[in-house]
């Protein structure tokens, strides 16, 4: 796996819709989703290919749970928009959901997975995914940043001592230690679970043929 193309954050806004033996729901769901992924893959063929493959991947995964029930889960429409690093980090440290809708959306998203992975995710530059915390995507940002040379480091730090509160100290310790926090970010995990190739044709949410 590599991630040394140029990367980009966005948030994904999408719908999707329950399909049964009776056909497809006439209501649609909604879920917030929040990606770090290659810049060359941000684009309305990138993002069908890669949204209605993590749908399929989780389709498979909930089949495989339940074999006799043959509903899936079908990706209707999407709208993607770039994440604000600077929000994120001129964040209070208060933990309301309206701080948190403003600075950290994230982290509202997270309290709402229920059949997902999760709700943030990394890309790697193949195309192959892995689910991230609410924290990972967070320091994430912060990381990316620092590489790219445009970190305001002392407000890095002052950020991570908000986001971990544990002790005064502790936004430095993360900082100083961000090299291997990173290491432990920065990767796809091996999986047992069933996982779509990048790039199958049709770009398809379901049926899972596995």
């Amino acid at each position: 796996m590599s991630f040394d193309k140029p990367r980009v954050f966005r948030a994904v806004e999408l719908q999707y819709r329950l399909v049964t033996h009776n056909g497809v729901s006439a209501t649609t769901q909604d879920k917030r989703w929040f990606f770090e992924l290659p810049a060359e893959r941000d684009d309305e063929r990138g993002w069908t290919e890669l949204l209605n493959r993590v749908f399929y991947d989780v389709n498979a995964l909930l089949r495989k749970r339940e074999p006799d029930d043959l509903a899936w889960l079908k990706l209707d429409t999407f709208k993607v928009s770039p994440v604000d690093t600077d929000q994120m980090m001129a964040w209070s440290g208060a933990t309301e959901d309206e701080a948190l809708a403003l600075h950290l959306p994230w982290f509202l998203a997270d309290r709402k997975v229920l059949w997902e992975l999760a709700a943030c995710y990394i890309v790697d530059d193949a195309g192959a995914y892995d689910g991230i915390s609410a924290f990972d995507f967070s320091e994430l940002q912060l990381y990316r940043r620092e590489a790219a040379g445009t970190l305001n480091v002392p407000a890095a730090i002052g950020f991570l001592s908000k986001l971990f509160p544990k002790t005064a100290t502790r936004g430095q310790e993360i900082w100083n230690d961000r090299t291997r926090r990173l290491g432990n970010i920065d990767l796809i995990r091996p999986t047992r679970h069933f996982r779509r190739a990048v790039d199958t044709q049709p770009y398809i949410s379901g049926p899972p043929a596995v």
